[in-house]
């Protein structure tokens, strides 16, 4: 009995030893094939590089891209800003010329009040000083044909004899009076 679990011992062992041996060489035999089918490192090497470069291409590319819409963004927010900062100056210049147009309108009206109001006392004053002198002249007139004249250039009626009036007028005076 010791030696049938012994030779059985050995048997099992046997086994394994046989099964480990065969997984030993179907391992070095796909290690072949790959090896034999795999690229050779500079191979490995150069298609790296390869994907590297395209990586960073691209990134590069996205990069200028990105910048270039960036540029773009910015150009045309500064035309905006520009735009409404003209606007912003326009409006401005056109509030204060109306502002000053309304001052001035009435500064205008004020003046032209005020000459108006000026001339009128100058006219009130000058026919006042007229009306002076012509007191003054009638009063110290010493004779009445020089008083008539005086009457006359200043277009009042004149004192003394009445005219005598010609054509139509004559049918309408008095009988007596032709």
């Amino acid at each position: 009995l010791l030696d049938e679990k012994v030779t059985q011992l050995k048997e099992t062992r046997k086994e394994k030893e046989d099964r480990v041996a065969e997984n030993r060489e179907a391992q070095r035999l796909r290690e072949v094939e790959s090896r034999a089918t795999s690229p050779h490192p500079t191979e490995i090497v150069a298609k790296a590089l390869r994907n590297r470069d395209d990586h960073l291409l691209d990134a590069t590319q996205r990069y200028h891209l990105s910048t270039t819409i960036m540029e773009e963004l910015v150009q045309q927010n500064q035309t905006r800003l520009a735009r409404a900062q003209q606007l912003e100056r326009d409006q401005a210049l056109a509030k204060l010329k109306a502002k000053t147009q309304r001052c001035q309108s009435a500064q205008d009206q004020r003046n032209q009040h005020f000459e108006q109001k000026w001339a009128a006392n100058w006219d009130v004053l000058v026919t006042r000083q007229h009306d002076t002198q012509l007191m003054e002249a009638v009063r110290t007139c010493d004779s009445p044909k020089k008083l008539n004249k005086i009457l006359k250039e200043n277009n009042l009626p004149t004192i003394g004899k009445p005219k005598v009036q010609t054509g139509e007028d004559d049918e309408k005076r008095p009988m007596t009076a032709r």
